[in-house]
């Protein structure tokens, strides 16, 4: 026979369970410019991100910069995508902010050419991103790659370097 102390413990695991993933989801541990220069995985913002604009390095789409945001975050990051088959590469990205010509950057490079399995690599974040505009800025190279990486008129792309639209 099934108790109501019984029923109440099964209940209670339950909820505990449900309140868990609700907040597992949604939690972020900063918000605005309380997220600068703080990388996304560390701090929440990468779980149930999203990508507001993509563009093809090379026009490869193997190889991409994401514009990121997680609006629970109010920041905003660049990730590079890697994954062109049996292709070591060097890889810069940069989140462009400040002014009409985004004079400021978040950026991170590849320390050596690495493999594609995939790789993915995120800069640190900039916000508040309800206020601020950004531009996603990348680059795969077979040799090491400068950062910040450039950034000029809006899509832009180069040889090298290519960037999203404004966000």
């Amino acid at each position: 026979m099934v108790t109501k102390k019984f029923l109440c413990l099964c209940l209670g695991f339950l909820l505990a369970i449900l309140f868990n993933r609700i907040n597992t989801v949604t939690y972020a541990a900063c918000y605005g410019s309380g997220c600068n220069n703080s990388y996304p995985q560390n701090e929440g913002c990468d779980t149930n991100a999203v990508t507001v604009f993509t563009t093809a390095i090379f026009g490869n789409w193997s190889q991409l910069v994401n514009a990121r945001t997680k609006p629970a975050c109010n920041a905003s990051w660049t990730r590079v995508y890697h994954t062109y088959s049996g292709q070591t590469r060097w890889i810069g990205a940069s989140t462009r902010y400040g002014g009409s010509t985004y004079n400021y950057a978040t950026s991170l490079a590849s320390s050596a050419a690495v493999a594609p399995y995939p790789t993915i690599i995120n800069t640190k974040m900039y916000g508040p991103s309800d206020t601020t505009d950004v531009r996603s800025c990348g680059n795969v190279s077979t040799s090491s790659v400068s950062v910040p990486i450039p950034s000029s008129s809006v899509p832009y792309s180069s040889w090298y370097n290519y960037c999203t639209n404004v966000h």
